[in-house]
């Protein structure tokens, strides 16, 4: 019940988010002139068409259906004329508003330079006449108005239209009403900023009123096509079925709240309110809002048919009518609770839907011709079919088993015919050619994707009535679904819905998960797939990626062609397990040298003040880089991250590591992407324990790393920290010495320390080797690490060396057995590790550290 209710919130949200992006508006300017000023500038104000007056239908009130669960009461008479006996107030220009007001914003007419001017968007307009300043007044007195006797029931834009002297009882709140149209500068009592505030109220509640003009005719298309759909996604006679009908209810109350957030999606989209990607913050909290909104009162929004003998057609006709008619209920109920302003919540909410000109915009829309009201309708109504699409297979008398194989270009080229290859890759001994044509897709990197129905009918090596076996003798586990090729999800029918949406939102809900199964679809999420298909992203506002969201479908990722045939062969369901075994899918490596997708990096990480792992006073980190395909890329030595440092590769940018905080997080950079080694969701950081033996951890992170483009991307949303230096590299193998970037050192009494690892350690794996190895430090006068050498094999009399900027070269070697000392050497001073000059312990779980002092 709880993923029903949730795909509710999805469409709640999904009709919020149509109305928030920033373009210069298209509205024309009335002939009237303000009354306040001289000019003959023209007054602006949006043309009349675009406030749509709803004609309320027989069976509803005065107020929205869902306004019962509003805790606040309508206006009642009398509150309007006790604002107006309101005394005038300091600084309120001579009665120019009902509230207390001061500011340059009271003397901007609407014919000010910068109002008048099509070539200026909402938000120079919104700055040109302080509007900001004046909501922010407005905000308050209503506020201090809430205390007066008898205002306490007043909304939000009752009471913003009667201070600023315009009409009674608009009724924004409602998206039924006709009253809350648009105001042109003369109602606004001649104020720049007024016109501004009061259209934007009307704005808001011109975009629920296109989301329920949007919603019906919608309801019309999928009432209209629903037998249809029944015959093409089931083998169900049209004819009662309970069972079914419980199916459908669970499943569409599952997206009573979430299609609120499609609808939002869809007005930012389609208003293009925003010129950059700073909005998404601060309308990420307002669609949150509105789908935890949709959800909490979406609950019980469903119910049965009143006729227990209705055909299933009927019964998805009724039931779906039900959820239109919830969503309807809840945006509704979300603008009269927000038009309210009852508490800060709601306050903050309206305050940045109005502010900088954005829901202004919203009186340039409308639900007719091939704007706004089209993708909002067929936003809508490819949620209701996704949605049904599952539940369908689910109640199939015939068995629908979905899952997705995917076959690595290597083994099978997409699009080509599907043979039976003995010896070779035995796909075509599973599928028919003609199933195969049908139900793959092939992503850009030659990769297929198939969506298949696992078939659990056939037995093995009997070839049963139904025609069970394939072209290799093989029976044939691989079906179609009912409905589910590429001749019917072709893009054109049922909302536009394609094998490669089905196929992207349930592989990103694999990605989000970690690269497991049985990932559960939030009720607030903004993920998305990369374009690659490499991981996922934050896109900043909830349900951003519409049907292709990560979890909206959610079938079985196979990875491994044998796993599932030998699990549909044995009759197990899933095909696949949770963590599915993989043939390894490699992409390409590419002209650059690396293979593009989803880059991973590996974190061995020491604790600080151990003379063993690491005596600095600061943590030391050692950092590998793979690409797409596992292929190390690059190998950052251990040193320490004060404050950043930056490891360059093949990739085209450099990955940056930071550990500003001081402690044992880490951050990261590459292009436009920034995480910590907390982002277990976006980044799928694991770190590992602090291991007592060895004072170190180990951590894995992954991160996006497509081809290169021509254009750089965006900075990443945190500021690299100054003073970053390039690491010390190696190749992370025995013969690694590091060649570091610093020129210069301090002189004085350098350090030196080096960690010896006895040879034939079988037990811990430290070194199998015959041979000892050394691990080298070296140390300027001030302590600062200026040279490293990773572990490598130093045989009897072999001398391995580190300099950085030193004159000469730090030299060591060791003996024949443990109790021979390690020699060192550096210009003409020559001691070893009994000398007085270091310290040392005896070997301890495979190894043993010395450090010493030596004049550079």
């Amino acid at each position: 019940m709880k993923d029903i209710i949730l795909q509710g919130a999805l469409l709640t949200a999904l009709v919020g988010l149509v109305a928030a992006v920033p373009t210069t508006p298209t509205a024309r300017w009335s002939n009237s002139t303000s009354s306040s000023t001289s000019s003959s500038h023209a007054s602006p104000a949006p043309s009349t068409p675009t406030a749509i007056a709803v004609s309320v239908p027989k069976t509803a009130s005065s107020k929205p259906t869902g306004s019962s669960s509003v805790p606040h009461s309508v206006i009642t008479p009398g509150v309007s004329a006790a604002l107006h006996k309101l005394e005038e107030q300091p600084g309120s220009s001579s009665g120019a508003v009902l509230f207390s007001s001061s500011g340059a914003w009271l003397t901007v007419p609407c014919n000010a330079p910068g109002m008048t001017d099509i070539r200026f968007g909402p938000a120079e307009r919104w700055k040109t006449a302080d509007a900001q300043e004046a909501w922010d007044q407005a905000m308050a007195g209503f506020v201090k108005d809430l205390d007066t006797p008898g205002n306490q029931n007043q909304t939000f834009d009752t009471w913003a239209f009667n201070a600023f002297h315009s009409r009674d009882y608009p009724m924004c709140w409602s998206y039924m009403s006709s009253n809350c149209g648009t105001v042109t500068c003369d109602e606004a009592g001649g104020l720049a900023a007024g016109f501004l505030i009061l259209n934007s109220l009307a704005g808001l509640h011109n975009a629920v009123n296109i989301a329920y003009q949007s919603l019906m005719l919608a309801q019309d298309i999928v009432t209209d096509s629903m037998a249809s759909f029944v015959s093409t996604f089931t083998s169900l006679p049209d004819q009662t079925n309970s069972e079914a009908v419980k199916w459908i209810l669970d499943s569409l109350s599952f997206v009573v709240g979430i299609g609120s957030a499609f609808s939002w999606n869809v007005f930012i989209k389609e208003a293009k309110i925003f010129s950059d990607d700073n909005y998404r913050g601060a309308w990420k909290d307002i669609f949150n809002g509105a789908i935890a909104y949709g959800i909490n009162f979406g609950k019980d929004s469903l119910s049965a048919p009143s006729d227990p003998k209705a055909t299933l057609s009927e019964a998805l006709t009724s039931i779906q009518g039900e959820f239109l008619k919830a969503t309807v209920d809840n945006l509704s109920g979300f603008l009269e609770n927000t038009m309210a302003a009852a508490d800060q919540q709601t306050r903050d909410y309206l305050t940045t839907m109005v502010q900088n000109g954005d829901a202004y915009q919203f009186l340039n829309m409308s639900y007719l011709g091939n704007g706004t009201g089209k993708a909002l309708r067929d936003a809508t109504v490819q949620l209701m079919w996704g949605r049904l699409i599952s539940v369908a297979w689910q109640i199939s008398p015939k068995k629908m088993n979905p899952f997705i194989l995917r076959v690595d270009h290597r083994d099978y080229k997409c699009g080509s015919p599907v043979e039976h290859t003995a010896g070779g890759f035995p796909l075509g001994d599973y599928i028919l050619p003609s199933t195969a044509a049908k139900t793959q897709w092939c992503d850009p990197q030659g990769n297929t994707w198939f969506l298949l129905n696992a078939n659990y009918d056939c037995d093995h090596g009997r070839n049963t009535p139904n025609g069970c076996l394939g072209q290799g003798q093989s029976p044939i586990l691989f079906q179609e679904l009912a409905g589910g090729t590429t001749d019917t999800l072709d893009g054109k029918q049922w909302g536009g819905i394609t094998l490669e949406d089905i196929i992207t939102s349930s592989y990103a809900g694999f990605l989000a998960n970690g690269g497991k199964n049985g990932y559960g679809l939030a009720d607030n999420t903004s993920l998305v797939i990369n374009k690659d298909w490499s991981g996922v992203v934050d896109g900043g506002l909830p349900f951003i990626g519409g049907i292709r969201t990560p979890g909206f479908f959610n079938y079985t990722i196979c990875l491994n062609l044998t796993e599932a045939v030998e699990n549909i062969d044995k009759k197990v369901w899933p095909p696949c397990g949770t963590v599915p075994n993989s043939d390894g899918v490699s992409p390409s490596v590419n002209q650059q040298g690396y293979a593009p997708g989803w880059c991973g990096i590996h974190i061995s990480q020491y604790q600080k003040n151990d003379l063993a792992a690491n005596p600095l006073p600061e943590y030391q980190a050692a950092i590998s880089i793979f690409d797409g395909a596992g292929n190390a890329l690059a190998y950052a030595t251990k040193q320490p991250i004060d404050p950043a440092i930056i490891i360059k590769s093949k990739l085209p940018y450099d990955l940056i590591v930071a550990d500003s905080s001081k402690g044992d997080d880490l951050c990261f950079w590459y292009g436009d992407q920034y995480w910590c080694t907390d982002d277990t969701n976006v980044h799928h950081c694991v770190m590992g324990g602090w291991d007592g033996a060895t004072k170190a951890r180990q951590g894995n992170c992954g991160f996006s790393c497509p081809n290169p483009t021509s254009n750089p991307p965006k900075s990443a949303t945190e500021q690299v920290p100054k003073g970053a230096v390039t690491a010390y590299m190696g190749t992370g193998t025995a013969t690694a010495t590091a060649v570091p970037p610093v020129k210069t050192y301090a002189k004085g009494s350098c350090g030196l320390h080096v960690r010896q690892y006895q040879k034939n350690e079988f037990a811990n794996s430290l070194n199998p080797s015959p041979d000892y190895a050394l691990e080298m430090a070296l140390y300027d006068g001030k302590m600062t690490l200026i040279a490293y050498m990773e572990k490598t094999y130093a045989p009897q009399g072999q001398w391995l060396s580190v300099q950085g900027p030193l004159q000469w070269q730090v030299q060591a070697s060791t003996g024949a057995v443990d109790s021979d000392p390690v020699y060192m050497r550096y210009g003409a001073q020559s001691w070893n590790s009994n000398s007085k000059q270091c310290s040392g312990d005896w070997f301890n779980n495979g190894y043993r550290d010395i450090a010493c002092r030596f004049d550079c």
